[in-house]
């Protein structure tokens, strides 16, 4: 890194707000509300940010954009999580809602697994842009490869294992969680709409798991204002972003987020390389 780069610190204050301020905040939560549902990183571009800009973020503001993304994503799937609670409520699992409950319980056991064992591997992933760029142009290789995707099929449970074998792939910053399932989903010949519907579903006890046991650690007493910005920003540009996302996938040219994944891959290495950040 430059020495002597300006560092913005975004954490919270009782009655007031960081050094960074409110429009650091609201910006990071937009850029989290885009990329966490546009298939190029989430991660990758927040750990890309605290390295060029040396932001330095609070327990909260991390919980904070973890808890706009679940809303986000719940307001969107609302009809198909009502249909599916029904059926578990009923304990009906031979019908299509009480089948995708457990495909989602399936495809959610990778992860979990994937976080208790390797959580010290994961974290090193974190300290630096050269594997963030490496990861952001597997991610962009991935995305191009849905080209050669034949859908043709409904989720079955193999699948839904397979796929969640990938989302724990998407722990590493640089991999996109929406993009490597989708791809996955795609890849597997599933059904366009119903790999989509699949990722954003197998999201939501990822991203609950992510964030429960950080919750602790967080005084909401004191920084209920940010908190509140922060998760209304980034619920928000997350739920239009679903929809866009969405039409991409439809018209089978999800492949094309490759564009942006592979350049924008290289650029970061070539900047690690140079140490220029």
């Amino acid at each position: 890194m430059i020495i002597g780069k300006p560092s913005l610190t975004i954490y919270f204050q009782s009655g007031g707000v960081s050094e960074a301020g409110v429009l650091e905040v609201f910006f990071l939560s937009l850029v989290q509300g885009i990329t966490e549902w546009f298939p190029i990183s989430s991660t990758g571009h927040l750990v890309m940010m605290q390295e060029m800009f040396r932001i330095n973020v609070s327990v909260a503001f991390d919980v904070m954009l973890h808890l706009g993304t679940l809303i986000g994503v719940i307001m969107f799937l609302r009809e198909d999580l009502q249909s599916i609670l029904k059926a578990v409520f009923r304990l009906d699992f031979s019908g299509e809602e009480g089948r995708m409950f457990m495909y989602v319980v399936l495809g959610t056991i990778p992860i979990g697994l994937a976080g208790f064992l390797l959580k010290g591997f994961f974290e090193s992933m974190f300290k630096g842009l050269f594997a963030t760029g490496v990861a952001m142009l597997l991610n962009g290789l991935i995305l191009f490869s849905t080209r050669l995707a034949t859908p043709r099929k409904r989720l079955n449970a193999l699948d839904s294992i397979l796929i969640g074998v990938s989302q724990a792939a998407a722990i590493t910053p640089g991999i996109s969680r929406t993009g490597i399932t989708v791809s996955t989903g795609l890849l597997l010949g599933v059904e366009n709409d119903e790999a989509y519907r699949f990722s954003l579903l197998l999201s939501i006890p990822s991203i609950i798991g992510g964030s429960i046991f950080k919750l602790q650690d967080v005084n909401f007493e004191q920084e209920y204002w940010m908190i509140a910005i922060g998760i209304l920003a980034t619920a928000a540009v997350g739920y239009l972003s679903l929809g866009k996302v969405r039409k991409y996938i439809v018209k089978q040219s999800f492949y094309k987020f490759a564009y942006y994944c592979l350049p924008v891959g290289a650029i970061i290495i070539l900047l690690s390389i140079l140490k220029i950040f």
